[in-house]
């Protein structure tokens, strides 16, 4: 496992950068698993996802963290919510009868990061339109007044309190990002858990109608002064 390996999944902002309980983070290493590829997950008997993917399993401060993918030089994980109000933790991985040296993450209550299409934490944001389902794109613009969806981790503790593992069922964040499009704050909407989802968040914001009509008209969410990865979406006439 790599010093400074562990980055919001979303943002991917390099080592040390914090990262928050409940979110989704990716380790970065070498031979973190059997040689396989696990590209999703599944839950278990207790309906919370896995703790072991293609031999691989991660313990964070001795707990087993819930691992959403997993290949050899990178594995998903979520931060444990019983984190919350620790500023850092140990993190281990372990394949087989091998288990890496420790290595501390730093941890905030709020680490936000949006998910962006290239999955890099570049470029243009994996935005939806109102309907859920059409991705925002430069084909597929928004409109200025417009209901969008962003996905994004790390906002923090949600209500009603979720466990470690669990799937949502539309709990929001205790918290409300700000989040400016061409500059100006949007009206969120909705701001939570995604339902059905682990670690994963999603906020519903409306275009402001001042905004220009560009491809690449710049987005940026914070919560509780921390900021996330700069994105852009696509916004027509």
């Amino acid at each position: 496992m790599n010093d400074g390996g562990v980055v919001n999944n979303a943002g991917y902002s390099l080592g040390p950068a914090a990262v928050a309980p409940g979110s989704i983070a990716a380790v970065f290493g070498g031979n973190l698993n059997n040689g396989s590829s696990v590209t999703s997950s599944s839950f278990g008997p207790d309906g919370r996802l896995v703790t072991t993917l293609s031999g691989a399993s991660v313990r964070i401060n001795n707990s087993p963290a819930p691992l959403f993918y997993s290949t050899p030089g990178q594995l998903g994980v979520q931060i444990p919510f019983e984190l919350v109000g620790q500023t850092s933790a140990t993190i281990q991985v372990t394949v087989g009868a091998q288990t890496s040296v420790s290595r501390t993450i730093v941890l905030d209550s709020f680490a936000p990061g949006i998910f962006t299409a290239s999955r890099d934490g570049r470029g243009a944001a994996a935005a939806l339109h109102q309907d859920g389902v059409t991705a925002v794109s430069a084909q597929s613009p928004a409109r200025p007044g417009e209901i969008i969806v962003l996905y994004a981790t790390g906002l923090g503790s949600v209500t009603p309190p979720l466990a470690t593992g669990a799937p949502s069922t539309g709990n929001r964040t205790v918290t409300t990002p700000i989040v400016t499009i061409d500059g100006v704050a949007g009206e969120v909407l909705f701001s939570g858990a995604a339902p059905g989802f682990v670690g994963l968040n999603q906020v519903n914001v409306r275009i402001p109608a001042s905004t220009r009509t560009l491809s690449t008209i710049p987005v940026v969410l914070s919560v509780a002064g921390r900021t996330g990865n700069p994105v852009t979406i696509a916004v027509g006439p």
